[in-house]
């Protein structure tokens, strides 16, 4: 679906995944972290944060804000790490890597966790702060070993949930970073919502096509995700350009919900490790089915994963993507694939 600049004026800032220029009702949060990182515009050291909360409450684009600054103002080293993608402990190394010098990355593509960590140290010189996002992704948790010991970095750790990361370390680890500051993200109000798609419509569409009465639409079937909203708003967009229409309309964000959750599905199936697609497959062929059931199909492939790890999956990290819901009224529970993630793999 191609858009013009009909409706359109700035396309980048439809995208979920585009930086904004400020970040909305993060204020707390914000001062919170960079209190917590001060000390290394001075050339000091600083304890390390783990950021949590829902998906699409602005945590990686808050840390990533402060990254900005610390990066322009006081010449900071930064790493970002998407443990979606790059989850196994070689892939996290190449991504620090890459962030903190690209020209030695360019040839390590290949190289061993060894190796790339002994280039890591060689290319800190001075305060650095790795973050890794999404970091309950991670297939090996030794790489947070691994960045804990090296001299003059500092680590940020984001996750839904606190057990996701900190319930599946070995003990000599967890007494190493478990006791990190701890800084929540609340889900937005829907007002919240509002105004933050308000700016992106002020930047990136034309005067007339979106109004308040559109946005409080969108906000609400967001159910308080920043990240749904702003897809939900890019799709009405396209919808509305392809239909040529002037404007939106209540019939084209209900069309545009779908979609949305789709495209968003989509991501996230593409983005999960192997074994969290089988799973997903497999409960596919079953559901709904509860997690015994499911796991029996799921040995049957691999076999390698607890039903502990499965049902964190299954109850947590799948729901909170809207790839998997569950029946809570069923005994024991039920699960089955959402409809979104159900298009996607079917």
């Amino acid at each position: 679906m191609i858009v013009t600049d009909r409706l359109v004026r700035n396309r980048e800032v439809l995208e979920d995944d585009t930086q904004p220029e400020d970040v909305l009702h993060r204020d707390g949060e914000t001062d919170h972290l960079i209190s917590l990182l001060s000390p290394l515009t001075a050339g000091g050291s600083a304890s390390g944060a783990f950021i949590y909360g829902p998906p699409g409450t602005g945590k990686t684009v808050t840390a990533r804000q402060i990254f900005d600054e610390l990066h322009e103002e006081a010449d900071v080293a930064t790493a970002e790490v998407d443990c979606w993608s790059d989850h196994s402990r070689r892939r996290a190394l190449l991504a620090i890597l890459n962030g903190l010098d690209d020209a030695t990355a360019i040839n390590a593509e290949n190289a061993a966790p060894g190796d790339l960590l002994h280039r890591i140290r060689n290319a800190v010189d001075g305060p650095a702060v790795v973050m890794f996002d999404e970091a309950d992704q991670l297939e090996d948790f030794t790489v947070l070993r691994d960045v804990y010991q090296l001299p003059d970095v500092t680590m940020l750790l984001i996750a839904n949930k606190e057990h996701s990361v900190f319930g599946n370390l070995e003990p000599g680890l967890h007494s190493r970073i478990g006791t990190m500051h701890r800084i929540k993200f609340d889900p937005y109000h829907d007002e919240q919502l509002v105004e933050i798609l308000r700016e992106r419509v002020r930047v990136g569409v034309h005067d007339g096509v979106v109004d308040d009465d559109h946005l409080e639409e969108i906000a609400d079937a967001a159910a308080r995700d920043a990240r749904v909203a702003i897809n939900i708003l890019r799709v009405s967009l396209d919808l509305a350009t392809a239909r040529e229409e002037e404007s939106l309309s209540e019939a084209i964000i209900d069309d545009a919900i779908p979609i949305a959750q789709r495209d968003i599905a989509k991501a996230r199936v593409s983005a999960v490790t192997r074994e969290q697609r089988q799973l997903l497959e497999a409960l596919l062929e079953i559901e709904p089915a509860k997690i015994g059931e499911i796991y029996e199909v799921y040995e049957a492939e691999i076999g390698d994963k607890t039903k502990r790890t499965i049902g964190n999956w299954l109850r947590d990290k799948f729901p909170q993507y809207n790839l998997v819901q569950k029946d809570s009224s069923a005994s024991p529970t039920e699960f089955e694939l959402t409809q979104a993630a159900r298009d996607v793999l079917k």
